[in-house]
């Protein structure tokens, strides 16, 4: 999963800075999609480990990738991290995330549109 994000001024936790809370929900947020985009898996984050190797300016154009590591069940390790546009690196995450049951999994995509509902 890659998105690209562009830092709003509500963004800052102080002034010029990113929030790391924000930098730390774009890891989440890419991690959770990856699982969507690999195998349609909805789940929650277990555990979460981060780590900010820079400060992170409020301009400019942030790159967030996100990738399943392994699925083992309803266990799935999931990695992230945050660059800027010219490659270097920001922030990275590692997490585990509990799968949802599937009967919860479908409630939860259908009820977010993302899940075909039979007729």
């Amino acid at each position: 999963m890659v998105c690209r994000y562009e830092p709003k001024p509500e963004d800052q936790g102080f002034p010029g800075v990113m929030h790391g809370g924000v930098l730390a929900a774009l890891l989440d947020e890419s991690m959770a999609w990856a699982m969507w985009a690999q195998d349609r898996a909805l789940g929650v984050t277990a555990k979460m480990e981060t780590r900010y190797r820079k400060t992170v300016g409020t301009s400019g154009t942030l790159v967030v990738r996100g990738r399943v590591v392994r699925m083992r069940g309803r266990r799935i390790e999931v990695e992230a991290s945050v660059d800027d546009a010219a490659g270097e690196r920001l922030a990275e995450a590692t997490a585990l995330f509990m799968r949802l049951s599937p009967e919860v999994e479908q409630q939860m995509s259908e009820a977010l549109g993302w899940a075909q509902i039979p007729d």
